[in-house]
């Protein structure tokens, strides 16, 4: 005599909800940090921060924002935190890691 299967998840008292519900609506657009490094790899703190003093920032007004470097370039721990201070007036979120990671 076979045991009648029974489907305990669908029993209890767990809570189903889509993961599509939660992605971002707005548009996503990627920032690739290595358009201010010098050659691409070397950031020069002076020269990197008056970049980013002069960058048109309204570009990014209510978009989402993925923050990447496309090159190997070895980054100070500040870096991605001085570029989400230039765009947390702008953007609606801002991410690291291209949007390809996500």
């Amino acid at each position: 005599m076979e045991k009648e299967i029974i489907n305990k998840v669908a029993n209890s008292k767990l809570e189903v909800f889509d993961l599509e519900d939660y992605f971002p609506k707005e548009e996503i657009v990627t920032v690739d940090v290595s358009q201010w490094l010098y050659e691409g790899f070397i950031l020069k703190e002076k020269d990197f921060r008056n970049a980013l003093n002069n960058h048109n920032w309204s570009h990014y007004q209510g978009k989402g924002v993925a923050l990447f470097c496309s090159t190997d370039a070895i980054l100070p721990a500040w870096t991605f935190a001085l570029i989400t201070t230039f765009l947390q007036p702008f953007a609606k979120q801002v991410i690291q890691g291209s949007i390809e990671d996500y």
